[in-house]
């Protein structure tokens, strides 16, 4: 995949489509993906970080704002609630009950 082909679709972990029709895109970093086999030869390692950059590139350039996380940044529910408020994302909060 190259970054200008517009006709490619790709998957991501999260997608929030905001009030005035932007998107925000949320990709959850693994670190296990990129760790199988690294220790006897990174190159399989840089292969999965370059094609995840082009992938990167190709999603930014639909306009789509991208956020990189980590699961432990994820179970942060504080730290989630200010990053998607700083992207624009409406945070809906749960009704208490009486």
């Amino acid at each position: 995949m190259r970054p200008d082909e517009s006709d490619q679709v790709v998957a991501v972990d999260f997608h929030w489509m905001l009030p005035d029709g932007g998107v925000v895109v949320g990709e959850l970093d693994g670190k296990g993906k990129y760790m199988q086999g690294a220790a006897h030869d990174a190159a399989p390692a840089i292969a999965k970080l370059t094609r995840e950059r082009v992938r990167e590139s190709h999603i930014n350039l639909t306009g789509a704002t991208v956020l990189r996380f980590s699961f432990a940044e994820a179970m942060d529910g504080e730290y989630m609630r200010r990053l998607l408020e700083k992207a624009g994302v409406p945070i809906r909060m749960p009704m208490r009950r009486r």
